[in-house]
C-alpha cells in the first residue's frame, strides 16, 4: 500500500474513542449522524460506515489485512457498508437501510449470484458492541471557499442507480466470485495463502469502491493494487483526502468527514457464553 503524502491527520476526523468506551453502538451512530447534520454535509445518505468485529469471520478479515500496515498488526476493520437513506432523527437507528457485501451475513440471508451478492439491510446487525467494537461512519463531501456540502442530488442519483444494478461493471467487480475466494481462505483455517497478498479484494469495501467510482471519486488511492479493503478506507479517512491542503484532495475536490471508536486495537478474539 502507498502511503498518502500528507503530513498531518485529516482535521475533519473525529476520534471518539474516549467517549466511546462508555457508550453503546446505537448511540455512537445516532451521535455520529447528528453531528453530520450540523456540520452541513447531509442527514447520512451515502455515509460510509465502517465496523471491526471480533466473531472469528471477523478476526479472519482483520488479521489478513496486517499486510497492508506498516506495524504488520491486525486492522481494526473487517467490514464496510453503504447507507442508502437519509436518516429523520426521530426513527429508530437500527431500521437504517443499508447495503453490503457481508463476509457473514448477519440476517441469515444467502448472497444471490444473480445480485452479484449484495444484500439490502439494516442498521440493526452492527448495534452489539460486544461483537463489533470499532465503528466508524464517515461521508464524501466537497469543500466550498472552505466550508463543508454534501455531494449534490445528481451524484446521489447515480449511487442511487448504481446500487439498483449491482452488476453495473461486474467484469471488474466481481463481488459474488470474490466472496468465495475469501470463504475459502476462512475454512481452511487460514491456512492457505493470504487473498490480499494475491491482489484479491474484500467484496464489502469493491461494492463502495465501485458506487463511488461511478461519480468519479476514488475512495482508495492508497491501494497500489486493486485489492481494495477496509484498511484502505481507514487510511483514506485518516490521511487521503483533506480539507486543508489542497494537493491532498481527491480528483473531484471531494474530502472526508466522519468519527470513529476504537475498542479493540488487537483483535482479541469473541468469548462466547459457555466457553472455558
Amino acid at each position: 500500500m502507498r502511503r498518502s503524502v500528507a503530513d498531518q491527520k485529516n482535521p475533519n476526523l473525529g476520534n471518539w474513542s474516549k467517549w466511546g468506551r462508555g457508550c453503546s453502538n446505537s448511540t455512537f451512530f445516532t451521535e455520529a449522524l447528528d453531528t453530520m447534520r450540523e456540520l452541513g454535509v447531509g442527514e447520512g445518505a451515502y455515509a460510509i460506515g465502517l465496523v471491526g468485529s471480533c466473531d472469528l469471520p471477523g478476526i479472519c478479515l482483520r488479521r489478513a489485512q496486517s499486510v497492508l500496515r506498516d506495524d504488520q498488526r491486525p486492522s481494526y476493520w473487517s467490514h464496510a457498508f453503504i447507507v442508502t437513506e437519509p436518516w429523520d432523527g426521530k426513527s429508530r437507528i437500527g431500521r437504517l437501510p443499508i447495503v453490503e457485501v457481508p463476509f457473514f451475513a448477519r440476517n441469515g440471508q444467502f448472497p444471490e449470484p444473480a445480485r452479484n451478492a449484495v444484500i439490502h439491510n439494516t442498521l440493526t446487525h452492527y448495534l452489539d458492541r460486544r461483537v463489533d467494537p470499532n465503528v466508524a461512519l464517515f461521508t464524501v463531501a466537497k469543500s466550498v471557499r472552505g466550508k463543508l456540502k454534501p455531494l449534490d442530488q445528481a451524484q446521489h442519483e447515480v449511487l442511487r442507480k448504481a446500487i439498483a444494478e449491482p452488476n453495473l461493471d461486474r467484469a471488474r467487480y466481481d463481488l459474488w466470485a470474490g466472496l468465495g475466494v475469501w470463504q475459502q481462505y476462512f475454512w481452511s483455517g487460514e491456512q492457505l495463502p493470504n487473498p490480499t497478498l494475491a491482489g484479491q479484494p474484500i467484496p464489502s469495501t469493491s461494492l463502495i469502491e465501485m458506487l463511488y467510482e461511478q461519480i468519479g471519486v476514488d475512495l482508495t488511492p492508497a491501494a497500489s493494487e486493486r485489492n481494495s479493503a477496509p484498511e484502505h478506507l481507514w487510511t483514506s479517512m485518516r490521511w487521503w483526502l483533506q480539507n486543508d491542503v489542497q494537493a491532498h484532495r481527491g480528483v473531484d475536490g471531494s474530502i472526508v468527514s466522519g468519527c470513529y471508536v476504537i475498542r479493540d486495537p488487537g483483535a482479541g478474539v469473541l468469548r462466547y457464553h459457555g466457553e472455558d
